[in-house]
């Protein structure tokens, strides 16, 4: 019998946030190190070993924040399971790779300013702003994945 609760799905939620960092840490560390294999100059290993770090804390700032998104799509696609569709894994890491990375740098070109409740921060505001964007870009790429059709029929 399953036993209701505000919290029901967690586990689910757990396991699709954590597949999908993985994912998207391994697509991510594999362009990091053919981008710097393409165009490091000198220090290559330390070049993609600096940012395959960072991208590994990033990674763990996108699992912590992806977790509550997925409780909410659990709920809210409750038909849907990642059970046995690893496919939706890589599909979401490439997304949150994609959108997140295209995102950011549309936000940074396109010289939008944090809205004047932030400002009340100071500089932190920025920071709180781009945290935000790169929440919600994040966030866009796991809804896309579970929207998608399941494979089975």
């Amino acid at each position: 019998m399953k036993v209701g609760g505000p919290l029901r799905g967690y586990n689910r939620a757990l396991l699709v946030s954590a597949r999908y960092s993985v994912c998207s840490f391994f697509i991510g560390a594999v362009l990091i190190i053919g981008a710097a294999a393409i165009f490091s100059t000198r220090d290559f290993v330390g070049v993609a070993g600096g940012f395959v770090f960072f991208h590994f804390w990033i990674t763990a700032g996108l699992f912590l924040t992806s977790l509550p998104a997925n409780l909410l799509f659990a709920r809210l696609f409750r038909g849907r399971t990642w059970r046995n569709e690893w496919w939706r894994s890589w599909t979401a890491g490439a997304l949150g790779v994609v959108i997140t990375t295209g995102g950011m740098v549309v936000m940074g070109l396109s010289g939008t300013r944090p809205p004047p409740v932030l400002r009340q921060f100071g500089e932190l505001a920025g920071c709180l702003y781009v945290v935000g964007w790169f929440v919600l870009f994040s966030n866009l790429a796991l809804l896309v994945a579970w929207a998608l059709p399941s494979r089975k029929r």
